[in-house]
């Protein structure tokens, strides 16, 4: 008699040490799955990052160049375009020179990457502007840069953003050219 009871007291040991291995291995398995999905929000952010920072230099180049013909009308709604609304009621207006506006502009990726990344630029006055917000007469403009990590969109459908980051860049723009004197005003990751 002495047998089966420890036999049914093994058994129910058994079903019990089952039962906290398996609760044990659902855990690791949604921790991993948590840490991975933490690990590639991370990667898009830095990405959004990195493509807000291209974006910058790309203007400062682009505005390096066009610096020595004046920047008349730089800080100005173009018309038509797309306007970025911006914290504090600020308004920045896409980057338009020489025919070209710095709106999409895309990253190069690696070959099959799924998410894919690209920059936009905006300008605006500096709020401390004597001329005001339309004319710039201190020659100092804000330069503005909303990096993007995205899927492209299937067969028609939406394209995904899956993390943008704004960045923003004050210029001080030498009379009769030379390097610009960059002043970082803030960064911000949006999403």
């Amino acid at each position: 008699m002495c047998r089966s009871t420890e036999r049914g007291a093994a058994l129910a040991l058994v079903v019990l040490a089952i039962l906290i291995l398996t609760v044990v291995g659902i855990a690791v398995s949604y921790a991993s799955q948590t840490e991975d999905r933490i690990s590639g929000n991370v990667r898009l952010a830095r990405t959004a990052f990195y493509a807000a920072e291209t974006g910058l230099r790309a203007g400062e180049v682009a505005l390096g160049k066009a610096a020595a013909a004046g920047l008349d009308g730089l800080v100005r709604d173009p018309g038509g375009a797309s306007a970025l609304q911006l914290p504090g009621g600020r308004t920045a207006f896409p980057l338009r020179l020489n025919g070209a506006t710095f709106l999409k502009m895309p990253v190069a990726s690696r070959a099959g990457a799924r998410d894919l990344v690209r920059f936009s630029v905006y300008v605006r006055n500096n709020d401390e502007d004597p001329g005001g917000a339309g004319a710039d007469t201190d020659r100092i403009v804000d330069l503005v840069v909303l990096g993007e990590a995205f899927l492209s969109a299937a067969a028609g459908g939406p394209e995904t953003v899956l993390s943008t980051s704004l960045l923003e860049e004050q210029l001080v723009i030498p009379s009769g050219g030379g390097p610009f004197v960059p002043r970082p005003v803030w960064w911000k990751i949006i999403r």
